[in-house]
């Protein structure tokens, strides 16, 4: 009877460390290794998502791309381990600026992305693009150094910019190099003039 019962309990502890084990899985599959934010896989998939649900309410949300301006300077003059200190501050503040419910990503190395359905009407957008340029502009301390940066940001909103999350993704994009163009630590709104010849532009630069 007491072998049965330990390996009873035997099986009942390997169950329960194959769930966590999967649960862990699934966890990294979703999520940036640095900063814990979703990762490029799992924005794609959330945003086909959000374009769904908001086909299906007749609702409207914001794609902001946001991107660190200049990032591989902090890299260059203080090295990588810096880098990643400085990434994962900037995402905590990311984080903070942003309401309950924004879907927050990293997609790569110094570029993230936000999902916010706060759109209820056009200076909504405009107030948190602003609270973001203005927030992720402030010094942030690593160690005994402070750490000074700007952002880009372009923002697309759907369905007015796109109703496939390809499309609204490259418009964010777009916007986001145009407002790099123009000068950075700014943010710009996807408008129809703006074309590909402002991307390369600034990508060149």
């Amino acid at each position: 009877m007491m072998n049965y019962v330990f390996s009873y309990n035997a099986v009942l502890k390997a169950q329960k460390k194959l769930h966590i084990s999967r649960e862990k899985l699934r966890y990294l599959a979703a999520h940036d290794s640095l900063t814990s934010l979703y990762n490029r896989r799992e924005f794609e998939n959330l945003l086909k998502t959000k374009i769904a649900n908001s086909s299906r309410n007749g609702s409207s949300f914001a794609l902001f791309v946001i991107d660190i301006d200049n990032f591989k300077n902090i890299n260059d003059t203080l090295g990588h381990v810096y880098g990643d200190k400085y990434i994962m501050a900037f995402a905590e503040r990311l984080e903070i600026l942003t309401r309950k419910g924004d879907i927050i990503s990293r997609i790569g190395g110094d570029e993230f992305t936000l999902i916010t359905d706060q759109v209820k009407k056009a200076g909504d957008t405009i107030i948190l693009a602003d609270r973001l340029v203005n927030g992720l502009g402030r010094p942030i301390q690593l160690d005994e150094k402070e750490v000074v940066t700007t952002v880009s940001i372009g923002i697309a909103i759907y369905p007015q910019d796109g109703t496939l999350h390809e499309d609204i993704l490259k418009k964010a994009d777009i916007a986001m190099y145009s407002s790099k163009y123009s000068g950075k630590n700014a943010y710009r709104f996807y408008e129809p003039d703006l074309n590909l010849e402002s991307v390369i532009k600034s990508k060149k630069q």
